[in-house]
This record gives structure tokens, sequence and C-alpha cells, in this order.
């Protein structure tokens, strides 16, 4: 079975920071429906790369410390979404995967290797399973890895639900297969690869540390959410909600902001200050809000007072072929054409970034971004305006 044609749980553990704490959003999630997009699409490329490679490791027949390039299937190299950089890119997590197999194997002894196992954690959330891309087990550890081949907002392993539900079933199944190897395990150790970000980050617990979650947190959030009760909660948990537009607890939030209030003309630096941290969070709600009701009306749904027109039209060259030899007859190549190197990403898309900066590293110069304003606790050296203009004293 493809990653894409899997199953789909209500409290599915990819979203559980969302469930967890907003338990009402889980119904309400589900019988919105859930949609895919090429973001999605790229990713279930990558880890079905990813599980090829390294069941070829298990064989015997791949070993990225020695091959250039991990082993692909024609379906996979036929993708438009497929580049050389994904490659490489699996090529070190499969490196990451194996090194930490080989270390456990060192500390604990024997170690196994499971990849793309489905779990059961209907023991602590109802009806609630996933797939682990990756579990490695030795005598005494579990060690769980999560391949995210995303490049947005780098994501923390400490204390993700996600991660901690994977392990309670990777627990429940290594009990169902044997005893044994559960009760003698002590230490949980949990890694989240986002490749593309350079970042590997991981958490470690003890399994008792990890049960008593499950009892205290889990379990009482998983009978809320399947009950559709508790309170409505906002928070960082709910960018890709699928009725982030809807949630009246998201409106309310933002509109108490703008509530009147019996204050001078103009706001106050200070005001001005609270809502510079929220621009971000009204946006993001305000585009969800436009997407919803664009998305809507596309497929036929009529808003009161509102209707769909044409968009503006433009006019475009729908026989290029006739109209480039007739002009070429009649003009000089560089009066017709224009002929303009693609840009850096689609040229390391061509060659790979890394043989790309070796061999033009020297043609290719950064040039410093329009400054932004950010909190104080951000990244990066504190930039003076004044440091652009020559000042007299």
């Amino acid at each position: 079975m493809g990653h894409a044609d899997r199953d789909h749980a209500i409290l599915s553990p990819s979203s559980a920071k969302r469930w967890i704490n907003c338990t009402p959003s889980a119904l309400l999630a589900e019988a919105a429906g859930s949609k895919t997009s090429v973001y999605a699409e790229e990713g279930t490329l990558a880890h079905e790369i990813a599980e090829h490679a390294l069941t070829r490791y298990l064989e015997g027949v791949y070993d990225p410390i020695i091959d250039e390039a991990p082993p692909i299937k024609d379906e996979h190299f036929r993708n438009p979404l497929f580049s050389i950089d994904m490659a490489n890119y699996i090529r070190e997590y499969c490196e990451y995967v194996i090194g930490e197999n080989y270390e456990m194997q060192k500390a604990d002894g024997k170690c196994r290797m499971y990849l793309e196992r489905r779990v059961n954690i209907t023991d602590f959330a109802p009806n609630s399973f996933g797939s682990v891309d990756v579990v490695l087990v030795s005598d005494k550890t579990i060690h769980i890895i999560d391949l995210k081949y995303g490049a947005g907002v780098k994501v923390s392993a400490h204390m993700n639900e996600q991660m901690l539900m994977y392990a309670l079933g990777t627990l429940k199944d290594l009990g169902a297969l044997k005893a044994a190897v559960s009760d003698r395990v002590t230490k949980i150790k949990m890694t989240i690869a986002q490749v593309r970000l350079d970042h590997y980050d991981t958490f470690e617990m003890s399994k008792g540390e990890l049960l008593d979650w499950a009892e205290k947190v889990l379990k009482p959030a998983a009978k809320a959410a399947m009950q559709g009760i508790g309170k409505q909660v906002i928070g960082s948990w709910c960018g890709f909600c699928p009725v982030k537009a809807q949630c009246r607890a998201q409106r309310d939030a933002i509109l108490a902001d703008f509530d009147e209030k019996p204050e001078p003309l103009l706001l106050s630096d200070e005001e001005i200050v609270d809502l510079i941290g929220k621009i971000d969070t009204y946006k993001s709600w305000i585009e969800s809000v436009n997407k919803y009701v664009y998305d809507r009306a596309i497929q036929g749904y009529k808003w009161e007072g509102y209707k769909l027109v044409a968009g503006r039209s433009s006019r475009v060259i729908k026989d290029e072929a006739k109209i480039r030899q007739a002009l070429l007859n009649e003009f000089l190549e560089d009066e017709v054409l224009n002929i303009k190197l693609k840009g850096i990403g689609d040229l390391e898309k061509l060659l790979g970034k890394k043989v790309f900066s070796a061999r033009f590293g020297d043609a290719i110069e950064s040039r410093p971004g329009a400054p932004k304003l950010v909190p104080e606790s951000a990244k990066g050296v504190e930039y003076s305006p004044l440091c652009d203009f020559d000042i007299e004293g």
C-alpha cells in the first residue's frame, strides 16, 4: 500500500497537538474533510523513496556510505516532484538512520530495524493508529525516527505529541510480538528528521514517564475529543486546522482586540507594539477565511450579497511556433526572443545544490534583504538604519 493510500484516524498522531489542546477540533475537522497539496505529495514521494532505500539496505543491496545515490524506483524517478536534491536528502537521512542503528548495536547488542510499521494506539485513544517511519529496537531502548520533508518551521521533538503517540503504539506492538522485549525496554528515544533544514532533533524519556503522560494527558483529551466536548483553545496548533476559517474562538479572540475603548483618538506606542505581535495571527486567520469562501464559491455555493465574476482578462500566444518562425525571418533573434539564465533554485535542481555550489559558487553572491521587524528574542544581529547614512557631528 502506498503512503498516500493509507487509512486516516480521527484521533491521528499527526494532528495530536491540535486535538489534545483543542478537543472539539477532532470531530469538527473530521466532518470538514482533508485536502491534499503539492507539499503533501512531495512528502509522500520522499517517504516512499526512503522506505525503498532502507529496505534495500536491510536486504544487503544498498549502503549509503558507499553508494552515491539511493536506489530509485522508475515510478519515483519519473515523478515530476522528484529531484536530485531529494535523492541527496534521502541518502543523508539513510546515513543517519543506519548510524543510529549501529550506535544502538554497540551500546545494547542486537538491534532490529522496522520500517513503516503500523501501530495501534487504541488503548489510549479510541480507534487511533499511525505508521512509524523507522523503529529501532535494542534490548533496552526504542528509537523512533520520523522523516519530515517540509522546509518550513523547525519542529521540536521535546514532548512532541505525535512522537509520544508513536512510542505508545510501538510499545504495544512490541508487547504483542514479544512481551519480554517490551518489558525490558526502559528508554524511549524520539527523533524528528527534517532533512531539508538539516534539523535532527532528539528527545529521550523513560517508559514510566511516557505511560504517565498517556494516563494523565492523552486519555482524558482523547475521551473529550471523541465526545466533541471541551473548550476551543487557539494556539500554534491551529495552523493547519481544516476548520480554522469557521472557528468562532479565532474570530472572537481577534475581535476582542478591537473592542471600542474610551481612550484617545490615536493609539499609543504600547498599543502599537501589542498589535505588531499579533499581525501574523490576524493575517493568517483572515487569509484562511478568504480561501474558505473562495473555495466554496468555486464549488457552486452562493454567498448572500456576493457573486463570482471573471478575473481580468489577459492575452496569451496560443501558437508560438507560427509567430516565432515568421518573425525570425524578418528580425534578429534578440529582437524576438528573451534568452535568460534560469534562477538559482532551478539550476540547483538541475545539478544538485552541492554540485552547483562547487562549480559555480564563485559566480554567486548573497545580497542582504530588506530589514524586517522581529521580536527581540529572534535570531539575528540587530540592524541599525543609521548604518546606511553618513552622520556628521
